[in-house]
């Protein structure tokens, strides 16, 4: 299980949309001409993770906050999440 970041896309190929956006950098991983899973981190710490099927128009997204209160730690998404969400969405595990 690796935590899912910034390093963690650009070593597994994914690639920066030419979106001109100031608040989230987002990380693509394209196929076929279409996006297939997208992770996006904000300035202010808030994370999210998508994954689509467009064969069978299944998607998932998943939000994160900065930040948990009750367990007093940063919170990540894992392999094992986006694992969990191909599956959802009837997608090959693309890493």
């Amino acid at each position: 299980m690796e935590i899912i970041n910034r390093e963690w896309c650009e070593q597994h190929g994914m690639e920066k949309p030419y979106a001109n956006v100031a608040r989230d950098t987002s990380y693509c991983l394209i196929k076929d001409g279409y996006y297939i899973v997208i992770y996006t981190e904000s300035t202010t710490g808030e994370k999210k993770l998508f994954a689509q099927n467009r064969i069978i128009k299944k998607s998932i997204e998943m939000e994160m906050p900065k930040y948990d209160f009750k367990l007093d730690k940063q919170n990540n998404f894992t392999t094992d999440d986006l694992h969990r969400m191909c599956e959802m969405v009837n997608l090959d595990y693309p890493f």
